[in-house]
Parts: C-alpha cells; sequence; structure tokens
C-alpha cells in the first residue's frame, strides 16, 4: 500500500491546482481500497494500481511528467519521512489510512453502478472530500492536536460508512 499511497499523493496535489477528470475520483477510490479488496496483490499488480494513480496524475496535471523543475506540489510522497517519523506519530498516520481505505471501500461499494458514477448525497461527498484531504494530510508534517483532530475526524467518518453500508 505504501507505493500506492505516495502516488496518491501526487495525484491528490495535481488535484489541488486542476481540475479533475471524469475518473479522478473512481482511481482515488479503487486504489486507495485495492489492499482491502486484494489483500494477497503481487508486487506486478500494486504496481499497475500505482501506475494508473500515475497516469492519472499526468492527464489532471500534464506537464509534471516532463518538466524539469519540479516544484513539489505533485510529487509522490517521500515515505522515508513516515517510515522514520516518532513511533506514536507513524501509528497515527497509518490509523487514519486505514481508515481512508475503509471509507474509500464503503465508497466503491455504493459510489459506482455498472452504468458509472451515480450522484453523490451529501455524506458521500464529505466522505469522498475527506479521502483527498487525508491523502493530502498524511504527507504533512503536523502538530500533535491536527495530527489527532485528523484521526478522530476520520475515526468518525468511518463510523458513518459502516453504519450506513
Amino acid at each position: 500500500m505504501d507505493r500506492i499511497f505516495s502516488s496518491l499523493v501526487g495525484l491528490a496535489g495535481a488535484c489541488n491546482n486542476n481540475p479533475k477528470t471524469n475518473l479522478t475520483d473512481q482511481i482515488v477510490i479503487e486504489a486507495l481500497s485495492f489492499p482491502l479488496r486484494f489483500p494477497d496483490a503481487t508486487a506486478e499488480e500494486i504496481e499497475a494500481v500505482k501506475q494508473k494513480v500515475l497516469q492519472e496524475k499526468f492527464r489532471i496535471s500534464p506537464t509534471c511528467a516532463t518538466c524539469e523543475h519540479p516544484c513539489g506540489n505533485t510529487s509522490d510522497y517521500d515515505l522515508t519521512k513516515l517510515t522514520t517519523a516518532p513511533k506514536e506519530e507513524q501509528a497515527k498516520k497509518r490509523q487514519v489510512l486505514l481508515n481512508i481505505q475503509h471509507i474509500a471501500l464503503s465508497l466503491q461499494n455504493d459510489f459506482f453502478t455498472e452504468a458509472g458514477k451515480k450522484e453523490l448525497d451529501s455524506s458521500a461527498q464529505e466522505k469522498l472530500a475527506f479521502l483527498y484531504k487525508g491523502i493530502a494530510y498524511l504527507s504533512y508534517e503536523l502538530s500533535e492536536n491536527s495530527l489527532n483532530q485528523l484521526v478522530a475526524d476520520s475515526i468518525k467518518l468511518l463510523e458513518e460508512a459502516t453504519t450506513e453500508g
């Protein structure tokens, strides 16, 4: 999941400055929920998901693919920042990541029909917006209070997703 998450950070950054495509939300939901749906995925399958995320990032922000002076706004997340963070911070960020994966899974089941994307109710819109917020915020250095709030918000939305589903 770490390799997929790293790419999702770049995609979320691209969405901050550019409009999403019709597929962006679906790709984010599928990428986040992938490890839960396919816990025994091979390295090749994980890499395929990562590449799908990267392709979407470059559709949204095509100049980033060839930029000679990257600004960092759409860069993949440097996972050493997470793995070298204090243990308590790592644990809280991993908890949020797991929570947003489960939220994405709940949206995966309800968000798309065989005919395509459903109209979102306000609850689903809130959860979808939180996926992007969670992805982005997990890549930041957060104060303890901000990180605790992110954990609490992710738990609240996960509980709502669980009771609605």
